[in-house]
């Protein structure tokens, strides 16, 4: 009986305690660090699989030819004459880069960065960027840990990490 008294109050302290600093007991929202439990942040590579028409997923492609998968997603960031990529196709490969968090990308992506006209392109480079220059691809780090990173910067939760970034 003593301890189902005990009980009932520490849930009293407990429900005036929320109470006092206004969060409600049957508060239905998530914090952000729960909501990144809930659902891990979007996997870039296989969302750029579709837009560059890779016929099978780009990560599987990764670990056989990984020298041409990265080519093949710094030539759809171009926009050029020749090859006109659209934003969404650009936007995408500039995540999946950023995802892939090989250093060598950082200095093509920049460039990009400098002379991309579609904002939404611009985003995905700069958090590519930061993702890549805060968490390179090599033991410490993984591809899930860079998605968030990207997730993080795009929806300004993290500052961006930009090495040498000119502002155009």
């Amino acid at each position: 009986m003593e301890a189902l008294i005990a009980i009932i109050v520490i849930g009293v302290i407990l429900f005036f305690a929320l109470r006092k600093k206004g969060t409600s007991t049957h508060d239905t929202t998530i914090s952000k660090e729960t909501e990144q439990q809930v659902s891990p942040p979007r996997d870039y590579l296989e969302e750029a699989t579709s837009f560059v028409g890779a016929p099978v997923p780009l990560s599987q492609l990764l670990e056989t030819n990984r020298v041409e998968v990265i080519q093949n997603l710094v030539n759809s960031l171009n926009w050029d004459a020749g090859n006109m990529m659209d934003p969404a196709t650009r936007k995408a490969a500039a995540y999946a880069l950023g995802q892939i968090g090989d250093p060598s990308t950082v200095s093509i992506l920049t460039r990009r960065l400098n002379i991309e006209r579609a904002s939404g392109v611009k985003d995905a480079i700069v958090a590519s960027i930061s993702a890549i220059n805060l968490a390179a691809e090599g033991p410490s780090y993984t591809q899930l840990d860079r998605r968030r990173i990207i997730e993080d910067v795009y929806k300004n939760r993290r500052p961006p990490q930009l090495s040498s970034w000119k502002s155009s």
